[in-house]
């Protein structure tokens, strides 16, 4: 890939045919202009986001079991303080709001974070465009914003749904006597 960025004031269309003349000699090159060969890379540039958008999707199948797995576990190691504080009058409805409200804080900053590394991975894409002579301007994606956070969140609360049942169902004299 060569690319020649003319001075201002140079015919364009004279540049262009100088450069296919020269480029006769060299079958193995492909002579283009910057206009057609940004399409081409938009074009496969769209492509490559809908992977993306459809990674993302599989993505969240194991974010979801992963966040399950760590809530099931920490259920598992506070039992006993479970049993504590059933004990001294906590209901099960309070518990399982208690595992539900950790999870969301979880899919909190899970969504802070991931937001923050995507807005600068993002703004360096675009950045990284500009340095090779395209003008692609910076677009804050709002929604998609919106949507990545609201998604988190509701991902977080589906995962808590069983592990908080199991805590609110624990026995508490058995949870007790859990070493």
């Amino acid at each position: 890939l060569l690319m020649v960025n003319l001075k201002s004031g140079v015919d364009k269309q004279a540049a262009l045919s100088h450069i296919q003349e020269v480029a006769k000699n060299y079958p193995q090159f492909k002579v283009d202009s910057t206009s057609s060969y940004r399409g081409e890379v938009l074009e496969i540039t769209r492509g490559v986001i809908n992977v993306y958008y459809i990674l993302a999707v599989l993505i969240l199948i194991p974010a979801a079991l992963g966040l399950l797995n760590t809530l099931t576990i920490n259920i598992l190691e506070r039992t006993r303080e479970i049993g504590v504080v059933r004990a001294i009058g906590a209901s099960r409805r309070q518990v399982q709001r208690m595992v539900v409200a950790e999870a969301l804080l979880l899919g909190l900053f899970g969504a802070a974070l991931g937001i923050l590394a995507g807005v600068a991975m993002s703004y360096g894409f675009t950045a990284a465009f500009s340095t090779i002579g395209w003008k692609v301007p910076y677009i804050f994606p709002i929604m998609g914003i919106v949507a990545a956070a609201v998604i988190a969140v509701l991902l977080a609360l589906f995962s808590s749904v069983l592990p908080a049942r199991n805590a609110a169902k624990l026995d508490i004299i058995r949870a007790l006597q859990y070493e």
